[in-house]
Parts: structure tokens; sequence; C-alpha cells
């Protein structure tokens, strides 16, 4: 009497099926999963699928169920499939799959589940590649699926550092006006390179652009200490800027110029004064 293969402890598991999992049904296991484990919802990614998943029309766009005969079974999405270089044909039922083959289709899928969290990290607000990477390294995905996903959605367009930079820079002088140094230092904090800073700050920051932001910034200020019964002070004012990151002959030259005529300004820019007016985090008329 011949031994049954699927019995021998070297024998390879077979494909049992191979199935599309349909969006009606809310819960199916994601990833690899053995009877008795527990599970979490996965919902259908939003992908193309491979040419060979073509025979099954609702299987375009959604997540695919494989079962193995040795009781194990994946939830995979076809994007996944290709990432691994995995032809859907070798999933045919019946088939004997290796050791390695599993392990490429399970990495392919981590590339894509470190992708889908990307992408939806992404629609929240932009970020910097260096963000992103942290954010998902941070929720447990591996560096080498890390820096895949980042690869594809680089290559996809999904990511440009100088246009986030360019993009953070514009918003920051209008939200929150400061100067060079301090936008350079955020800049930093998101994960850009300082070849990357130093390129957006000349171009986005240049001098007529700093001395307007600052002129914006004294501005509002002035108009709060007014709006709070106070003349607005002109050292304490310099104070404020110059925390800002706004250089010291700038703040000196808008201080002194016309900007302040007719304004009733107490003080004279460059004296000593009590800022006992300046709130505990560097704004102006805060306290």
């Amino acid at each position: 009497m011949l031994e049954d293969a699927s019995s021998s402890p070297n024998a390879r598991p077979r494909v049992v099926s191979f199935e599309p999992q349909r969006a009606s049904d809310p819960k199916q296991p994601v990833g690899p999963t053995h009877p008795g484990e527990p599970t979490r919802s996965g919902g259908p990614a939003r992908l193309r699928g491979p040419r060979g998943l073509r025979t099954h029309p609702r299987a375009v766009g959604e997540r695919w169920q494989l079962r193995l005969s040795d009781g194990s079974c994946f939830s995979v999405s076809p994007e996944g499939l290709r990432i691994a270089g995995i032809d859907p044909r070798e999933l045919a039922p019946e088939a004997e799959l290796d050791p390695g083959l599993i392990e490429r289709l399970l990495a392919g899928d981590r590339v894509v589940q470190a992708r889908d969290k990307a992408v939806e990290l992404l629609a929240r607000r932009a970020h910097s590649l260096g963000e992103l990477r942290q954010k998902l390294l941070r929720r447990a995905f591996d560096s080498r699926s890390v820096e895949e996903a980042l690869t594809l959605l680089s290559e996809r367009g999904y990511l440009d550092d100088r246009g986030f930079a360019r993009q953070w820079v514009e918003q920051r002088l209008e939200r929150h006006p400061e100067g060079q140094p301090a936008l350079a230092a955020g800049l930093r904090r998101r994960g850009l390179s300082r070849e990357i800073v130093e390129e957006v700050l000349a171009d986005s920051c240049p001098p007529e652009i700093q001395r307007r932001s600052a002129a914006v910034l004294l501005e509002r200020l002035s108009r709060r200490a007014m709006a709070a019964g106070r003349s607005p002070d002109r050292d304490e004012l310099r104070r404020v800027l110059q925390r800002r990151g706004f250089p010291s002959s700038l703040v000196l030259e808008l201080l002194r110029g016309s900007f302040w005529e007719g304004r009733g300004v107490s003080g004279q820019a460059g004296e000593s004064k009590d800022a006992g007016a300046v709130g505990p985090d560097g704004e102006y008329g805060s306290g």
C-alpha cells in the first residue's frame, strides 16, 4: 500500500483552494492563519488584480484567500503577488508550494500592507518620506517592507520631499510667520535632508519674503496689543520677532521705520525693558 504523500514530514503543502474574497464578506483573515488562531478583519484592497486572475471578474480590487493542505490559510492581495514575482498560476489547486515561495508571498503582502498604511496617512495630510518611514516603523512594519513600500509610492509620485517642503514653508509663513532658522529647524524635524532644506528656503524664503513675513507678524502683534487696550511696545515686539528667528537687523529696521508712524508705539527699539506682556510661549499680548 502506498503511503499518502501528504502525511510525510517532508511533504510540501498543496494548494486546496485559491479564491477571491467577496466584498460581501466583511470579515476575512488577513495574513497567515491556522485553525484556532485569532484573526483580524481586513477589507478588500482597492488594487487591480494581476493578469492571471481575470477569469474571476470580482477578483479585481479584492483580496484572495489561499488554503493549503496543512490547514494553513493566507489572505493575499494581487499586488502582493506582483511584488513577490509570483504567477497566480503557481497557486492552482493541487500545486505543491515550497517554503521559499510562501515566504515570498508573505513578504510581498507585507509590502502592500505597509504601503496601504502609508496611503492612509497621506490621505490625512502630506508627509515627508522621513516622517512616513518613522510612523510605519513605529507601527511594527519591518524595515525592508517599509523601504519597498516607500519606493513604490515615490515612483508613483505620492512622495516628493521638495514639494512637501515648499508647501510646508508656504503654509507656515501664512499661519505662523517666522525666520529662516526656525523654518529650517521645523523642516529638519520632519525628516528633510539639509540639502533639501537649504534649497527650498533659498527659493521659498528669500530676503524680500522674510521681510514681508516679519512685517505681517508685527502688524498682527500690534493689533492684538491695541485690541487689549495697550500700546504696542517696541522692545517686547523685538524680542518676539527674534524668538521667531527673524534677523536682528531686519527687526530693528522695521521697528525704526515708517511702519510705526501714527501707531502710538511706546519704548525705543534696542532699549532694555521688562517684557511683562509677552506670554510664556513668546507670543506678544498673550499674558
